[in-house]
């Protein structure tokens, strides 16, 4: 099926250039069993050029990587045509993401709807300090806020029991809280320090440094101050609207868009499906109808809203994931 494609502008990176990688989030999975030699598809070079070199590292210059099993990925918001794609990929030691077998294919969802795994809400360090003539809210480090982001009819002291700060996830705005209840917690380390992101922690760089931990574990705000601490920072202090915008776009999904290329292919001989990881195709998840071969389509796109394939113009340009080879054990 031919169908016109939108590319949503790239969400803010997880990194700027140049800075170091970041402790990656790990989904684990059962072993998977060790993965063929790579193969040629598509148009890209021959077997000996496609095949990355045993000694070259896998590299994600983008700063948006992840662990998934005995794999890593690294996702790639520039759209590029699926030749460019894979020449990528296999010049930071790699290939295009393959989705082989149901169980990889739901975590690699589930990894990009959701970076960090954080739930609706998360504990940051704003609280409404008692002072005369009136209370305010302030940040645990003392500051005045002076770049609020309430979200609409907030601070509201809903039943004059809501004295702390949660961060709303999906939009970055800011909700008056009872200080009791267990949320996660956004930690951040003082401006040029990096925190140690403890226990199920997770790092985020934002602005090009280590500046944020988002900690999952459920904790009461007093709680979470005092984790915040021993992991060398604060609960997070968003001074600024850059600040609360960045860290929201950090926090978003890995890929925007609503299509991107997978390392499937077919131009070498139509109708022989095969990934360039060289990984048997024994799963598939073709969109109904597809695929169709409309006016020669040799690539594979994965639709991220139902999560199928189709295939499609191997010259259009769109997002993709790159995956490492399996690590060796």
């Amino acid at each position: 099926m031919r169908v016109k494609w939108f590319y949503l502008s790239a969400l803010v990176a997880c990194a700027g250039g140049g800075a170091p990688e970041t402790s990656p989030t790990v989904v684990v999975l059962p072993p998977q069993p060790p993965q063929p030699t790579a193969i040629t598809v598509g148009s890209v070079a021959p077997p000996a050029s496609n095949a990355p070199a045993a000694d070259v590292p896998f590299k994600c210059e983008t700063q948006r990587r992840f662990e998934i099993g005995n794999r890593s990925y690294c996702a790639y918001t520039e759209p590029e045509s699926w030749d460019d794609a894979e020449r990528t990929c296999v010049t930071n030691g790699g290939h295009l993401m393959s989705l082989d077998t149901r169980v990889t294919s739901d975590a690699v969802k589930k990894a990009i709807a959701s970076p960090v795994g954080v739930p609706r809400a998360a504990w940051i360090g704003l609280e409404l300090a008692k002072a005369k003539p009136k209370n305010e809210w302030r940040w645990v480090n003392g500051e005045a806020v002076k770049s609020p982001s309430w979200a609409a009819g907030e601070p509201n002291n809903f039943e004059g029991n809501e004295s702390c700060g949660e961060w709303l996830v999906a939009d970055g705005k800011w909700n008056d809280t009872r200080c009791d209840l267990r949320l996660p917690s956004v930690c951040q380390a003082p401006t040029g320090k990096s925190m140690a992101c403890a226990g199920n922690g997770k790092p985020l760089t934002v602005g090009g440094r280590d500046s944020y931990c988002v900690n999952l574990t459920l904790r009461s705000f007093a709680d979470a101050k005092k984790a915040c601490i021993a992991d060398g920072g604060s609960l997070a202090v968003l001074r600024t609207k850059e600040e609360n915008d960045a860290l929201r776009d950090a926090m978003a999904a890995r890929v925007p868009g609503e299509r991107m290329w997978i390392g499937l292919g077919d131009a070498a001989d139509e109708g022989v499906w095969k990934w360039t990881s060289g990984a048997p195709l024994t799963y598939e998840a073709w969109r109904s109808g597809e695929p169709n071969d409309f006016q020669d389509e040799d690539c594979v796109e994965l639709y991220l809203d139902g999560w199928t394939w189709n295939d499609f113009d191997c010259s259009a340009a769109k997002p993709f994931l790159c995956e490492s080879p399996p690590k060796r054990k």
